[in-house]
């Protein structure tokens, strides 16, 4: 069975774009004529405040809304940054690591086939001096 009515916040989304089209197509709204009756003229007035009130609003939600899309931009691009960043991190360290291991560490080949390791030292010494 279709609904009948409208919520509240459906009744309002409908009126925002009832705005928005009157706004974007230009069309003149009928300003009402001042009386004399003060009652009438009341009324009048707040007619016009809550539609003036509506327009600011809904320029207040478009601009927050826009506002809240450039935050979730600004944070894709964030957190692309940081990724990258965390990238070139572990670059530098694989090159660093790979740098000391050739400046601290020799590694042969031994006749058996296993690999044998010796470590460098800063200072130059050779193998006889340790012993």
């Amino acid at each position: 069975m279709p609904k009948q009515t409208l919520t509240p916040e459906e009744c309002q989304q409908f009126t925002k774009q009832i705005i928005k089209e009157i706004q974007e197509h230009k069309i003149k709204i009928y300003e009402f004529p001042e009386t004399d009756d003060e009652e009438e003229n009341k009324r009048v007035t707040k007619i016009k405040l809550q539609r003036h009130h509506e327009q600011l609003k809904n320029n207040l939600e478009a601009q927050h809304k826009e506002l809240e899309e450039k935050c979730h931009h600004f944070e894709d691009e964030k957190a692309n940054w940081e990724a990258q960043q965390c990238i070139l991190e572990q670059q530098n360290s694989s090159r660093y690591l790979q740098f000391n291991a050739r400046e601290h560490f020799t590694v042969v080949q031994s006749c058996s086939g296993d690999l044998i390791v010796y470590m460098r030292f800063q200072n130059k010494k050779t193998l006889e001096d340790f012993h």
